[in-house]
């Protein structure tokens, strides 16, 4: 029974985490704090949904024009909502405003097209599982696992051994410097918008499949969890994020199974408190996180 609910947990924990990075590289590169994160999340498990119900795709392929289509919006997003304050000095506050506004339309919007009803997720994943002892990891959880793995792997690569991922990081150190050196910021922000659209939407796919149902206020949910992740991992940590999103995950599918549903966030923002009081700088602190 334990170890069924610890690879539930670890099922949970990743999506969490691919989640939290894209919430992660668009605070530690853009240096602003995008609420319409949670809804290219809705979006990006609706698109994933028309794709495997109206087009045959599989979960693959749903997530794929999920993850395109929704990183197309949130360049188009920042470049309408976002670059216009990112000049400013109060950017952080006045962007947090504009996208909590943008956030409150789209969710409206949403509703509004795709109705308040909760939709099945029919995933195109048969019912064989694998059994490990008492342990039983279905399909659908190896495809989670596995995407999720092939998603932070290549963003890592990305980000390490390319030349556009070695801008991006620059950019995030010093944008300035970045600047003086002849890099482009607008090229490099509309590139880590489109990522983390990009993740976002891949994440609220796989949670759709895990749970099977999507719902248009499923992202408002899911920014909670993101901004207990990127506390608890560290600002701007995507080692930070990856760990307390399988750490979260864990303990709340424990607290579900073994106590009571009604204290699930209830663990997951004590959790948060603690790091706020203990670890202000999170699990893993990100390297720029003692610069003033």
């Amino acid at each position: 029974m334990l170890g069924q609910q610890l690879l539930n947990g670890v099922v949970l924990g990743t999506i969490y985490a691919l989640f939290s990075l894209g919430f992660t590289i668009i605070f530690g590169v853009l240096h602003v704090i995008n609420l319409m994160y949670g809804v290219f999340f809705a979006v990006g498990a609706y698109i994933a949904l028309y794709a495997t119900q109206h087009l045959g795709l599989g979960i693959l392929g749903a997530a794929m024009l999920a993850a395109i289509a929704t990183g197309a919006l949130a360049v188009v997003c920042d470049t309408l909502v976002v670059s216009p304050l990112r000049r400013r000095e109060e950017r952080h506050l006045a962007s947090l405003l504009a996208t909590m506004g943008m956030s409150l339309f789209s969710y409206a919007l949403l509703t509004r097209l795709m109705g308040t009803e909760t939709r099945t997720f029919a995933t195109p994943v048969g019912d064989a599982s694998l059994s490990l002892g008492a342990v039983s990891v279905t399909q659908l959880q190896l495809m989670i696992v596995a995407l999720v793995l092939l998603m932070v792997g290549t963003l890592f690569w990305f980000l390490r051994r390319t030349r556009w991922g070695t801008a991006i990081r620059a950019i995030a150190d010093n944008e300035v410097a970045a600047q003086l050196m002849g890099l482009s910021p607008r090229s490099l922000f509309a590139i880590v918008s489109f990522l983390g659209g990009a993740l976002a939407a891949v994440a609220g796919t796989l949670i759709g499949m895990n749970f099977g149902a999507v719902q248009p206020f499923m992202g408002e949910t899911m920014m909670l969890q993101g901004f207990a992740v990127v506390i608890v991992g560290g600002l701007g940590s995507m080692p930070g994020a990856l760990l307390a999103g399988l750490l979260i995950g864990i303990l709340e599918i424990l607290v579900t199974a073994y106590v009571s549903s009604a204290y699930r966030n209830a663990v997951t923002f004590s959790l948060l408190l603690a790091a706020l009081w203990l670890l202000p700088n999170g699990l893993l602190p990100a390297p720029t996180a003692q610069k003033v």
